[in-house]
């Protein structure tokens, strides 16, 4: 995963923290934003949301989702606004709602 994509990403969000996720499987990557217009998605909301419908546009059973999942790791970052600061990249933890939505998709958070 490169760094840069994720910044670039991250940078997109109009909202104070700007969050990228991606979710691999060891061979591709999807990244995405935490962005809103006027609702906001959480990053890894938005990135197992987006996998799961590529997975039902497909027809893939429940079960077979769920085994599809279990192969990704799910990383999310946190730009760090502050300008004086040498650092990147802040701390994140997910809420309590995509903790729940990771475990009930057996993603891996990496």
């Amino acid at each position: 995963m490169s760094i840069s994509k994720f910044q670039s990403s991250a940078q997109k969000s109009e909202l104070l923290s700007k969050h990228s996720s991606s979710l691999c499987d060891g061979k591709c990557c999807s990244y995405n934003t935490y962005n809103s217009n006027d609702e906001s998605i959480h990053a890894e909301e938005r990135a197992l949301n987006k996998l799961y419908n590529t997975y039902t546009k497909k027809q893939m059973s429940p079960h077979r989702i769920r085994s599809k999942f279990r192969k990704h790791t799910l990383t999310v970052v946190r730009l760090n606004n502050d300008k004086t600061s040498s650092q990147l990249f802040k701390n994140s933890m997910p809420c309590s709602k995509c903790i729940h939505l990771m475990r009930l998709y057996c993603v891996k958070e990496g």
